[in-house]
């Protein structure tokens, strides 16, 4: 090896240890400052009525930027979910399946007995059991603020026209 190499070797090794010794402690006392945390699902429930009465086996969804978040409803017509604090679009839906089940991509019949959960698209034939406007988020009407702090009780009265 050439003496001016391993001179240049030196000075770079020097150089390098020199900045590592003064950097990390430099960079233990000069934090940057924590990202901040994501919002906390916060517990949401409710009851839904149609017509005065408690709205049993409806699936009610609070959609917000894209996604939503979903809960069915019982004998009572309440329903509890997890949402992020938020405004939210609010549908609900209610159907019975009117037709038989279908495989999706090749239409084929589903024996209604065999076990259908292989299946990745499976089209089924319903009907809605309440006004289809409140199946639609942006046709609904129904709103939800929820919040940290608040009880995030929510009253969905819908009405048949």
């Amino acid at each position: 090896m050439s003496r001016r190499f391993q001179f240049s070797l030196r000075v770079l090794l020097v150089a390098v240890f020199s900045i590592a010794v003064v950097a990390i402690p430099v960079g233990y006392f000069i934090r940057l400052p924590p990202a901040p945390r994501p919002p906390i699902m916060v517990p949401t429930n409710g009851i839904v009525t149609l017509d005065g009465a408690p709205l049993a086996d409806a699936m009610i969804a609070f959609y917000a930027d894209g996604q939503g978040r979903s809960a069915g409803t019982d004998a009572a017509g309440s329903f509890a979910l997890l949402a992020f604090p938020g405004s939210y679009k609010v549908a609900v839906i209610k159907t019975i399946e009117t037709g038989p089940r279908r495989n999706a991509v090749t239409g084929e019949l589903i024996d209604p007995n065999e076990d259908f959960r292989g299946f990745r698209a499976i089209r089924v034939e319903t009907k809605s059991l309440i006004p289809e406007c409140y199946g639609n988020p942006h046709t609904s009407g129904l709103t939800a603020d929820v919040c940290t702090g608040g009880p995030n009780r929510f009253m969905f009265q819908l009405v048949t026209p």
